[in-house]
């Protein structure tokens, strides 16, 4: 599934035009968040008792075959000999560890990404089951949160392209962690639904943010080792996230989760600060 994410996205924010790759990634997060909000949706019409989900699963990867058997190679093939006319010399290998010193904060953003997205993924409905919600409603606000991005999606990939891109991370993860600071003072009533939404959008769209980032600032095989680098960080990120967020609840309680997941975005927030200041003084 990585090797899916590796090839798609390194396809998307290579051919997509700089002055629209934020829009174009954008719309790239809203089908893969609206495809993961289906899940737990499908959940609470269709329940968790019979082989449905898992069926509809397969057929949905199925499906997503159709479109790749109309690509034509020979065009990709022009288009890509066209925009590497100027990367002939770069052709030299590159791995992970090679990569990292380039773009510590894009892959740090990833990394809090998948944590974020992790922990909310297998513990949301956790969180609201242990409020006291039923399954159902436990099932669905987890769907807001993830469909939050796909409303929401658009107008961030729009400031991307219109504002720089750090600045926009940046706002992402302020306006997320102050979602998630104050979701605990909501749950239960009708303003946990907005909060929800807002945290999904924000929290989800740093990742778009920093892959249309990795677009501009590379080409050729740093682009795709860059994409790869992202699938590698964010695979550690998703391993560990769902223990991270049950260590947040385990020691602080239930409201663990979305305030441990919120300080998680504070810092980040204080590190791009700090790079930021570094990188200007090295410019002077």
């Amino acid at each position: 599934a990585s090797s899916l994410f590796v090839l798609s996205e390194s396809w998307i924010v290579k051919f997509a035009s700089e002055s629209h790759r934020g829009r174009v990634v954008a719309v790239y997060g809203m089908a893969l968040s609206a495809s993961f909000g289906a899940g737990p949706l499908m959940v609470r019409f269709m329940g968790s008792e019979s082989w449905l989900p898992y069926l509809i699963g397969s057929a949905v990867v199925l499906i997503g075959i159709i479109p790749l058997i109309f690509i034509q190679d020979n065009e990709l093939e022009e288009q890509s000999d066209t925009n590497e006319a100027g990367d002939t010399q770069e052709k030299k290998s590159m791995d992970f560890f090679s990569f990292a010193p380039k773009a510590p904060m894009l892959l740090i953003a990833v990394a809090i990404f998948a944590v974020y997205d992790a922990s909310t993924l297998s513990l949301l409905p956790v969180y609201g089951i242990r409020l006291g919600m039923d399954m159902e409603t436990s099932a669905t606000i987890l769907a807001a949160l993830i469909y939050g991005n796909v409303i929401f999606q658009l107008p961030i990939g729009w400031m991307a392209d219109k504002f720089p891109k750090r600045a926009v991370m940046a706002g992402c993860a302020v306006v997320t962690a102050i979602s998630l600071f104050a979701l605990p003072l909501s749950m239960g009533s009708i303003w946990m639904w907005p909060l929800l939404l807002i945290a999904g959008a924000f929290g989800y769209g740093i990742y778009s943010v920093a892959l249309a980032s990795l677009g501009d600032r590379f080409s050729g095989i740093e682009l795709v080792t860059g994409t790869a680098s992202f699938s590698v960080v964010w695979g550690i990120g998703a391993l560990v996230g769902s223990v991270i967020g049950g260590w947040f609840m385990t020691g602080f309680g239930p409201h663990g989760l979305p305030v441990g997941l919120g300080l998680i975005f504070a810092f980040y927030v204080v590190g791009l600060v700090f790079r930021t200041r570094q990188l200007a003084r090295k410019a002077v």
